[in-house]
């Protein structure tokens, strides 16, 4: 009996240890399965917190691009339409980039605030026809969507003698005019296709086709932009100038010092001054002039009874051959040097 208990004692044991060699044996593999998977678990983590930082970074880096660049080709022609009025090309001047954009900096609020309100419309709008029963949303987008694509078309036939040129237009800034048409019937059109897709129809145009298409639209909204700003800025910029010649008088006067006679024909108001030292560094004195602005190697200045289409204006670079006096406007100043 005590035989038999101990040969069945000892196969127990013997079952426990296969068992727990086989546990062994099994386990081994799962575990380095197990490791792998979580590697490439943790590999894939890293991969999508990469691309979900270069789409934050693409969110935050195109708008600045373009809000620089628009800024830039702005004030570029907001500084060439100014000088223009003056009969002064903007090119002699070094501006900087940061120069043509600070001159978009004010020029950019009523813009702005246009754009803000319009998106609120639209979004409110959106949210009033998707808080409807099917049925009327459906009517409601199948009549937007005809009104969007009648707008749109008369918009774009208004401007059509703008894009035919000849300075003839039919309305003011006919580049808005016609990037809303655009809009308006890119608007239209995908509001027709979503009703066509939601009644079951296939879309028959391939991707191709449609990518094409989008793109087209693209280009022609961003040519009716461009053109909106070239109109804004040439406006602005001649406002500017015009307001600029009307505050000549109330302008702090200059007198310039030269170690050169000037040429001030065609200058009214201009009064020269010759000293009679003749060792003094600057024998030539201007009075009358003012200054309309100052670049980094160049003044500009305008005589104080200037008038457009008959005075001229003086432009003259830095140098140690002219110094430069300010007074109060309207006060005379005896000549001397």
């Amino acid at each position: 009996m005590s035989r038999s208990r101990e040969s069945k004692a000892r196969r127990l044991r013997g079952r426990g240890v296969d068992a727990e060699s086989r546990s062994k044996t099994i386990d081994t593999p799962g575990s380095i399965g197990g490791d792998d998977h979580r590697g490439q678990a943790q590999a894939d983590g890293d991969s999508s917190n990469l691309i979900q930082t270069l789409q934050a970074a693409l969110v935050v880096a195109v708008p600045v691009s373009v809000v620089t660049a628009v800024s830039y080709y702005y004030g570029w022609l907001n500084a060439y339409w100014y000088f223009a009025y003056f009969g002064v090309s903007s090119q002699l001047f070094d501006f900087t980039s940061t120069d043509y954009q600070v001159r978009s900096v004010d020029a950019v609020f009523m813009p702005a605030i246009v754009v803000a309100v319009a998106s609120m419309a639209i979004l409110w709008v959106v949210h009033l026809i998707r808080a409807l029963p099917y049925r009327a949303r459906r009517r409601t987008k199948w009549t937007l969507s005809v009104i969007f694509l009648l707008a749109g078309t008369c918009l774009f036939l208004v401007t059509v003698p703008s894009l035919l040129g000849g300075g003839y237009s039919l309305i003011s800034y006919p580049g808005v005019w016609f990037a809303l048409a655009v809009s308006l019937i890119a608007a239209g059109s995908s509001l027709r296709a979503g009703l066509r897709i939601a009644d079951g129809l296939r879309d028959r145009r391939g991707a191709l086709e449609r990518t094409i298409l989008a793109v087209a639209l693209g280009v022609l909204v961003l040519a009716g932009v461009l053109w909106t700003i070239s109109e804004y800025a040439a406006q602005v910029g001649t406002a500017r100038a015009i307001k600029s010649a009307e505050t000549l008088p109330i302008l702090p006067e200059v007198t310039l010092y030269s170690s050169k006679k000037l040429d001030a024909r065609g200058m009214a108001g201009i009064r020269e001054f010759r000293c009679p030292d003749a060792d003094s560094a600057f024998p030539y004195a201007y009075f009358g002039f003012k200054l309309l602005t100052a670049s980094r190697d160049q003044y500009l200045f305008i005589p104080e009874g200037w008038t457009r289409g008959s005075s001229r204006a003086l432009l003259i670079g830095r140098s140690d051959d002219i110094s430069l006096q300010f007074g109060e406007a309207g006060v005379a100043r005896p000549g001397g040097c």
